[in-house]
């Protein structure tokens, strides 16, 4: 049976919108996965059904992450950056990590 690998979305702001890059899955469907885009939520039930349900879990690059969370500032050069994306990842990494799926 596949292993199945859920994979953190990317967010379009301007069309309020989940997306994303088909590299991702095609790239995972080659290596004998199942893909799966998960939506953006910080909500903690949602995100340790997810942590126990999938078998691997994909963070694709994205937007930056804020300066803020890692104790720096934003600066000029620093791009867009995705709050609710920052907020889940911020959450649910530590959830992924402690159960050896990431």
């Amino acid at each position: 049976m596949k292993p199945i690998i859920a994979i953190v979305t990317l967010y379009d702001e301007k069309l309020e919108s989940y997306w994303m890059l088909p590299g991702y899955a095609q790239g995972l469907e080659e290596a004998g996965a199942a893909p799966v885009v998960l939506p953006l939520t910080s909500d903690p039930a949602a995100l340790e059904r997810y942590a126990h349900t999938f078998d691997g879990f994909l963070f694709p690059g994205g937007p930056d992450v804020a300066p803020e969370l890692y104790g720096a500032e934003v600066l000029p050069h620093c791009g867009p950056r995705c709050p609710e994306r920052d907020e889940m990842e911020a959450a649910f990494l530590p959830l992924v990590r402690r159960r050896g799926k990431a």
